[in-house]
Formats: C-alpha cells, structure tokens, sequence
C-alpha cells in the first residue's frame, strides 16, 4: 500500500503532503520514507493564518477546549498550531483541560479500541466527557475526526448536549470573504 501511495504522490509531482487524519499522518511519519514534507491540517492551516492568505473574522464569544488526541499529539508531537489556531479567531476562548498535550487522556476511539473492546471505549470516553464538562467550556474542539465521533457518540448516549468540532469546522465559521479585512 505504502508503495501504491507514494507512486500516486510521484505521479502528481506533489512537494507536500498535508493530511487531516492524525491516524494517517502518524503511520506516513513512521512507516514511508516519503522524502517530501509531511504536515498536518493545523500546521498547514497556522501557516495560512501567519502569511495571511487566511483571514478570520471575529465570532459570537465562544470558549472551547481543545482535545489533543493520541496520534497528533503523543505520537506526533503537535501541540502548538492546533491552540494558535484556536487563539487566532477573534471571539473564540481557549480553556485548556486538565489533562492536555502530553498528559491528555485518550477518548476511547483510537487504534480500533471499539472495534476490540467497546465496553472500555464507553468507560474512556465517559472520562473525558466529564474532564470537558469540569472544564466550563462551551465547546470541545479537536483536531481528529475519530475523537470528534467517539465523543459525539458517547455525549449522544449518554444523552448529553456537548457540542463537538473539528477544528477545521471551527476555522471554516470564521473565515472572512477574501476582500473582507477581519477587525
């Protein structure tokens, strides 16, 4: 697969990888020896907001959490873009968990972990749920869509209104028409 992939890359004489899935990032990282940039939506995306090809307008006041999950950050070492992203939009409050970066604690979803033991994807996920709501946020955001689900899921079961994004949603809700000067 990995030799199918990086055929496809060369084809398309492509210099940069940019990959939203933290899961897919990660195994690229590790497991291709791809010779060409590899970066994550939040790095690409910070990026864009510093050159200010990226403009963001300000939204209602908002204060969101951000989860870091397993793959992007343990594995992956990404802790700063996501949070200046975040700290970037006019509006929007980051409240940090009480576990986060390193320290964070899993949701429940990664690594197939419902698929081998759903019980305990239910109990992990409860976990965090209760760490986001301690936190006083309006919001949780991350930056991975299998923690965006598992949370989403286990908030629904437990018949929760918590509202869960990827960051990438959050970012498109304040992105100002390109003629538009944010304030």
């Amino acid at each position: 697969m990995s030799r199918h992939n990086m055929e496809a890359v060369r084809r398309l004489r492509a210099e940069r990888v940019v990959f939203s899935c933290p899961s897919c990032y990660r195994t690229w990282k590790e497991h291709y020896d791809a010779q060409i940039e590899l970066r994550h939506t939040t790095e690409y995306i910070h990026e864009l907001i510093l050159s200010g090809r990226l403009l963001l307008k300000p939204l209602a006041p908002l204060r969101v959490a951000y989860h870091d999950s397993c793959d992007l950050g343990r594995h992956g070492g990404i802790y700063d873009a996501p949070r200046k992203i975040i700290q970037s939009i006019p509006g929007v409050t980051l409240i940090e968990l009480e576990h986060n970066k390193a320290g964070s604690l899993c949701c429940g979803g990664g690594g197939n972990l419902e698929m081998a033991a759903p019980e305990l994807t239910g109990k992990l996920a409860k976990v965090k749920i209760e760490e986001i709501k301690q936190s006083g946020a309006d919001a949780v955001v991350t930056a991975c869509q299998q923690c965006v689900r598992t949370i989403e899921t286990s908030a629904r079961r437990q018949r929760l209104d918590l509202k869960v994004m990827d960051i990438t949603e959050l970012v498109v809700k304040a992105l100002a028409d390109q003629g538009e000067r944010p304030e």
